[in-house]
């Protein structure tokens, strides 16, 4: 019985993998970019001043890329809202054990039910995302997540009757924006280097993903500093046999670090959100022109919608595009 299973998961993973491979937008290197990657190696009269070249140019890379608007406001989306759902998970037992004086089972359970929920609102959100464009999905999001906050910062400042149930409600919040604002960005992020292509006429995927792993890695330490670090200077109490009553400063520290603190960047990540101008239809568009142009179709021939798509999504005037001029 557990052979056939075997050999039924390990047929899954084989499809899995394999279309992976045939729908992935990176690309194993060409002849051009390998004889491009041992120029650029030569170059300099020592290893110092080669790292010192590749420095700078990844640096160069990183710049050219973060100007492009769509891509701009990407980041600032995935970074924030990777650094609110850290620091709610961060803060969450402390808040639940400290401020609510509930058992820490109870985040047990509320994990247990996050995982849960996340498999139905995948498989919603998969349907949606195709039918909406990303900034209505992002505004259902981070709404909720705002509620949740809101909730969370009640909870802590009143502890009303039937804690454990007010904090099911507001955690649903928080799970259903969580589960949400954690899938739309990684599904929106393939289809943005083509614009960076459209724009300079490379395929830089993997240097998108580098700089977008920056910024996500980046808030996960930021978030940590900040949300230990806040919590040693008021005062918190560590042990390790058991909850210690915590000074009424921590418990008010842990409020609003999960409220406040949290709602902070789920703001900053509903603002890029509700003003990305991203969409399926959009950069449908903009890789057929990109295809267009590797064709060999002249400039002069785009359409007055691609030019303003163009604008719209990377901030730079079609017409100012000199790489497709050959």
């Amino acid at each position: 019985m557990y052979l056939y299973l075997q050999i039924g998961l390990s047929e899954v993973g084989i499809i899995f993998a394999l279309i992976t491979y045939y729908t992935t937008w990176e690309h194993f290197v060409t002849k051009n970019e390998a004889a491009l990657m041992e120029a650029e190696h030569k170059q300099g009269e020592n290893v110092s001043a080669t790292r010192w070249i590749k420095f700078k140019e990844t640096a160069r890379d990183y710049l050219s890329i973060f100007k492009i608007r769509s891509f701009r406001k990407h980041l600032f989306i995935d970074g924030a809202d990777q650094m609110a759902g850290n620091l709610n998970g961060l803060i969450l037992t402390y808040f639940i054990v400290n401020v609510l004086g509930l058992n820490a089972s109870v985040t047990a359970y509320l994990s247990s039910l996050s995982t849960f929920i996340g498999i139905f609102v995948m498989i919603a959100a998969g349907y949606v995302i195709n039918k909406y464009a990303p900034r209505y999905m992002y505004g259902v999001a981070y709404g909720m997540a705002l509620v949740s906050c809101i909730g969370f910062g009640l909870l802590g400042f009143i502890k009303p009757d039937h804690l454990v149930m007010w904090l099911l409600i507001v955690q649903i919040f928080s799970i259903f924006g969580g589960q949400l604002y954690g899938f739309i960005p990684g599904t929106v992020f393939p289809s943005l280097p083509v614009l960076d292509t459209l724009l300079t006429g490379q395929s830089r995927a993997g240097t998108f993903s580098s700089l977008a792993g920056l910024f996500e890695q980046g808030g996960f330490v930021i978030t940590n500093i900040l949300g230990e670090g806040v919590l040693q200077l008021s005062g918190f109490k560590s042990s390790t046999t058991g909850a210690v009553n915590q000074s009424p400063t921590v418990q008010l520290t842990l409020t609003l670090l999960i409220s406040v603190g949290v709602g902070f960047f789920v703001l900053v990540a509903l603002y890029n959100g509700l003003s990305f101008k991203a969409d399926k239809s959009k950069l449908d568009l903009i890789n057929e022109e990109v295809t267009r142009l590797k064709s060999g179709g002249k400039m002069s021939e785009a359409s007055k919608e691609v030019k303003a798509v163009t604008k719209e999504l990377t901030g730079e005037d079609y017409d100012s595009i000199a790489v497709w001029n050959k």
